[in-house]
Formats: structure tokens, C-alpha cells, sequence
């Protein structure tokens, strides 16, 4: 997401119209006054037409205490965002943290190595490998396919894991408009 040098705010997401607009779905927002917020990501909590009320998020997890927000629905450009959305997993005393992710399809996974020892972050399918992480080293993966993904240390084969992956809500295609 960029501003370009005739102001017009860009973004990597889709535009959404109003109508589109839903409790639940991932969205960046043009002309936030706040230019720290600009490339935030917030979550729709509701639509009570002519506000929209967001709820800012770092990554997959909404900030703690909830920082809220209403904004007029006609005054602002509201952008896909949940192919921005990133998950982290901890790995901590020969365990992953938490062991069971629920994403949306196009979400990224980074798992970061809090331990004193290296550990690997290995497909059961062998879709995904990474090398050994030493502590706070971290690895990747964009899953884009609904399914069930299980994964272990491949140095601690007891330590596993599961990312479960849903359809992500419709497509982009269908979803997005120029704006």
C-alpha cells in the first residue's frame, strides 16, 4: 500500500464497496487522519451505515486493550487485507505455541524459535521444510490451499503442530472494484 506522488492512496488488496463490507474480513483504509494508522490493519467489527466500526490488529491478533475506531463509510476507500494478515507461532520448551492455527487462506505463517536450542518447522506432507532455527531465527510459509497441514520438529520429532486452513471469503475477483 502506497501513496502515490499525485496523493491517490494505492493498496495491494481489492477496493470494496459498501456493500461488501462485513464483520469478520481484514481491511486497510484510506485517509485515516492519523498517518501512523494509514497502513494499519484493521478488522470490520460492524457496518451501522453511514460508520463502520474497525477494531486495529498487528499481524492476526487484535491489540490488547482493543483500540476501536468509528469512521464514515463514505469518506474512506476500505481495501482487502486478509492477504496481509500474518500468524506467528512460538516455538518454547520443546513445544509450539500455539499448537493448533486456524488461518484464512493467503495467510502467512512465521514460526520464531524462543528456545535455547534449535529446532526445524517440517511438513508432514514435506510441502515445507526449514533449516534449523537457532533461538529468535524464524521461518515461513503462505498457505493457499484450504486443508489441514500437520508439521513437526524434525530434530524432536515429539514437538508437532497443526495450521488448519479455510477458504478465504470469495474471490478476490468478485470481491474487489476499481476505485
Amino acid at each position: 500500500m502506497t501513496t502515490s506522488g499525485n496523493g491517490k492512496f494505492e493498496s495491494r488488496g481489492g477496493c470494496l464497496s459498501t456493500g461488501e463490507l462485513a464483520p469478520g474480513t481484514f481491511v486497510t483504509v484510506s485517509g485515516i487522519p492519523d498517518r501512523s494508522l494509514m497502513d494499519a490493519i484493521w478488522e470490520i467489527i460492524a457496518v451501522n451505515d453511514p460508520h463502520c466500526v474497525l477494531k486495529l490488529h498487528r499481524g492476526n491478533r487484535p491489540l490488547e486493550p482493543a483500540f476501536l475506531t468509528a469512521v464514515p463509510l463514505h469518506e474512506h476507500d476500505f481495501y482487502r487485507a486478509d492477504h496481509l494478515v500474518e500468524t506467528e507461532v512460538k516455538i518454547d520448551n520443546f513445544a509450539f505455541a500455539p499448537h493448533r492455527v486456524v488461518v484464512k487462506a493467503g495467510t502467512t505463517v512465521t514460526w520464531i524459535n524462543d528456545d535455547d536450542i534449535p529446532h526445524t518447522i517440517a511438513s508432514s506432507t514435506k510441502l515445507f521444510k526449514s533449516n534449523a532455527l537457532d533461538t529468535k531465527d524464524k521461518f515461513s510459509f503462505t498457505f493457499t490451499t484450504p486443508g489441514a497441514y500437520e508439521y513437526f520438529c524434525s530434530l524432536h520429532p515429539h514437538m508437532t503442530g497443526t495450521i488448519v486452513v479455510e477458504a478465504a471469503t470469495g474471490s478476490r475477483a468478485a470481491q474487489s472494484r476499481a476505485c
